[in-house]
């Protein structure tokens, strides 16, 4: 069931100031945290305004009946589209990890983990076949295997 405050937000943030600072607070960890993972922190801090400017200026295309994480999720994916950056380290710790695994694999994993999408709306988003994001979860967590061990005991 989707979030009706979230549509109120999203869908009046255009008008209001005050809509746009609430959607914001609510969503800029996640968001944040996301374009880290995906682009690196360099990038991800100067991308985070700009996920935000492109959230406001595409509110009045979100449908409430669609899902809101995914719209989000989606915008700023698509603006850290070319930013990837792979890490460089072998990976050590679960971040690091998360960094070195390839963008398709790591776009797919972040949108689970940190945007909390279901497997069929990430399907629906990047336009494959469900078999496909799940196979690619599955690649994503058995490269993960250790350091998620390290990072859960």
């Amino acid at each position: 069931m989707e979030d009706p405050k979230f549509d109120h937000l999203l869908i009046g943030c255009r008008r209001s100031t005050a809509a746009f600072q609430e959607l914001i607070s609510e969503y800029a960890d996640p968001i944040y945290t996301f374009l880290v993972h995906m682009t690196g922190r360099e990038n991800a801090d100067g991308l985070f305004p700009e996920v935000w400017l492109r959230i406001h200026d595409s509110a009045g295309l979100y449908k409430p009946e669609g899902n809101p994480k995914a719209f989000l999720f989606t915008i700023a994916h698509q603006t850290a589209q070319g930013y990837y950056t792979p890490a460089k380290s072998s990976p050590t710790d679960l971040k690091t990890a998360i960094a070195c695994l390839p963008p398709d694999l790591r776009l797919i994993f972040l949108l689970r983990q940190v945007g909390q999408l279901p497997y069929k709306k990430i399907a629906v988003r990047l336009e494959m076949p469900l078999e496909i994001v799940l196979k690619r979860m599955n690649a994503a967590i058995d490269a993960l295997a250790e350091p998620l061990e390290k990072h859960c005991a």
